[in-house]
């Protein structure tokens, strides 16, 4: 790995870092947070239709299911248990990480 791909790579994981921070502590308003999760929400969609539609040319949705599935436990734990985003944030990754290792395993079992 090249010297300036390395300095990138870090400057990118501590502003990552700077950003939980400040959303945790709650430094910055609940609209700004919003917007944030929308923004980076949008990236990494782009992203996936980017590597499967661009590079690999194949179309699936399912990455999109397990988006939704984790935007409406995020949206689910945060308005009625009244959570932190950040908590809403774990909780949508963990029902999608178990929801995708069920559907891997029944799929990949059968075969």
């Amino acid at each position: 790995m090249k010297h300036s791909s390395l300095i990138k790579i870090i400057i990118y994981a501590v502003l990552g870092i700077i950003l939980l921070i400040l959303g945790i502590t709650e430094a910055v308003s609940g609209n700004f947070m919003r917007y944030m999760l929308q923004i980076f929400l949008y990236i990494t969609i782009g992203e996936m239709w980017n590597l499967l539609s661009g590079f690999a040319g194949m179309t699936s949705l399912g990455q999109q299911a397990y988006i939704g599935l984790a935007g409406y436990s995020v949206a689910m734990v945060t308005t009625v248990y009244k959570l932190h985003y950040s908590v809403g944030i774990l909780v949508g990754v963990l029902i999608g990480t178990v929801v995708s290792a069920f559907l891997a395993f029944l799929l990949l079992y059968s075969s």
